[in-house]
């Protein structure tokens, strides 16, 4: 008996559908329309099949009529073609008008089987590299590499099939019809977050936010306020901190519950973890709201991109699961993500990290919402109010981003004004109170590019002692700890 264990595996194709789908074009031009977005030059087994696929496409592309005839002249000498039949062959192709009914079905079958050969090179080439120690053992690399290449694999079938201009203005017409009868076309109106809406409008699917500003002015609580605007909605949210435990994160959320209660809990009471017992009833209440908010907590210290796809499928399953529908992405925040390339310096890494991110907001339809630091020009200027050129570590990240948002809380820097006490002559602190009075409490949403809008500035409140964002013009229902001078 012959050994074939090392015969070489039989990748899986359907060569008879490659060149039925060729037959039915050669027979049928438009043929070639109808399956634009489906099947491309690449998925075809047959290499002889392949380059006459891209020819055919070329000369419709150029507006030229394609058969056998007009072939001709660019596979005269064609070894390949010669070696089954030379021109007759494609002549023969033309024989099965069946060819052009099943057009579609052959085109989609082409490319599937096209994507199980590509699984199974990307797991031959996952062996191949993990069973190769001599660079070192490092599995967590290549199993990142293996899911990139998975997740890589999952979204070729998910491409949208191109559209003629006429198509595009119908379904434009269509998602404005839906927001005149008061639908918002798939987007997320946030009652909760005013400012927010005005900033960056109802949230789209599909689309980066990012988030920036200096330590003190509040994105993290931004943040999540967006994320608890969106939960009250109905729709699925998740927080992915690479910095704060998931401890640090629910006090944050749940002191901003309870402000609304009567008492509140105190953000440094929350902190201290030590309750009366009507606080104690606030926090049983608190708990019941919760319940009714679809949002996970994920906290993973250097997380990756290649990382971050893998929580998003995983969390969107746990979503549907739920019954609801995973809609908006918090990553707290871009500076402390790792780069795929070790050997890439760091503006390299932020580059691609911003775009990546951009990619899988398009990808699945997610809101991404990405934090990002400030470089600390801020603090040179006189005015503290930040700028697009502020962004820290690249320009890749105002390019990527469909809307770029800056929490700023000028509060901040005059209670670091404040002057010491043996230096209070009644001047000073006269002005010192009526500059604190007149800022306290407030923070301004610098909306600094927005793809589908206008830029400009808008404004909310911020109780830090609550860490509550609320619309203008609420006040806490316990009234004793709404203002601290």
């Amino acid at each position: 008996m012959t050994d074939q264990s090392n015969a070489p595996e039989k990748l899986p194709s359907n060569i008879m559908a490659e060149a039925a789908l060729i037959g039915g074009i050669l027979m049928q031009n438009e043929v070639a329309e109808k399956i634009r977005g489906i099947v491309e030059p690449q998925h075809f087994h047959e290499d002889l099949h392949r380059r006459i696929y891209q020819r055919i496409i070329d000369m419709i592309d150029g507006g030229a009529t394609v058969t056998p005839i007009s072939l001709k002249p660019y596979f005269a000498n064609d070894a390949a073609l010669e070696a089954v039949g030379g021109m007759g062959y494609l002549a023969k192709l033309t024989g099965d008008v069946g060819a052009v009914i099943g057009a579609k079905d052959f085109a989609e079958q082409i490319r599937d089987l096209a994507q199980l050969r590509a699984l199974i090179t990307a797991a031959d080439e996952a062996r191949a590299a993990a069973s190769n120690t001599s660079d070192g053992i490092a599995p967590t690399a290549h199993i990142e590499a293996l899911q990139e290449r998975l997740s890589d694999l999952a979204t070729v079938s998910a491409k949208r099939k191109p559209k003629t201009f006429a198509e595009a203005f119908d379904d434009t017409l269509r998602i404005m019809a839906e927001n005149e009868d008061g639908e918002q076309g798939g987007r997320i109106s946030l009652p909760t977050f005013e400012a927010m809406e005005r900033a960056i409008g109802a949230l789209p699917k599909g689309k980066l936010t990012v988030i920036a500003g200096r330590p003190g002015m509040g994105k993290s609580a931004t943040a999540m306020k967006l994320l608890m605007a969106v939960a009250d909605q109905g729709f699925g949210g998740s927080f992915f901190s690479l910095e704060m435990d998931d401890d640090d994160i629910m006090r944050r959320a749940i002191a901003d519950i309870c402000a609304d209660a009567d008492p509140a809990i105190r953000f440094d009471t929350m902190m201290k973890g030590s309750f009366t017992g009507a606080e104690r009833a606030v926090l049983k209440s608190a708990r019941a709201k919760a319940d009714r908010m679809p949002i996970i907590i994920v906290q993973e210290p250097g997380m990756t991109l290649v990382a971050m796809k893998r929580h998003v499928r995983s969390a969107t399953k746990q979503f549907e699961r739920m019954g609801k529908e995973f809609r908006v992405l918090v990553v707290d925040y871009l500076q402390l993500m790792g780069g795929s390339n070790g050997r890439q310096n760091r503006v390299e890494q932020i580059s691609e990290i911003t775009s990546g991110m951009a990619t899988l907001a398009r990808e699945t339809g997610l809101h991404i919402v990405l934090l990002s630091q400030l470089s600390r020009a801020v603090e040179s200027r006189e005015d503290k109010r930040p700028m697009l050129s502020d962004l820290r570590d690249s320009g890749s990240i105002e390019q990527d981003a469909d809307n770029v948002v800056f929490p700023f809380r000028e509060e901040y820097y005059v209670e670091a004004a404040k002057p010491v006490e043996h230096r209070r002559d009644d001047e000073a602190w006269a002005n010192w109170q009526s500059q604190i009075a007149a800022c306290r409490n407030k923070l301004d949403l610098i909306c600094a590019k927005r793809r589908q809008g206008k830029v400009g500035t808008h404004r909310c409140q911020f109780f830090g002692h609550l860490m509550a964002i609320r619309n203008e013009g609420w006040r806490p229902a316990d009234q004793n700890v709404e203002f601290e001078l």
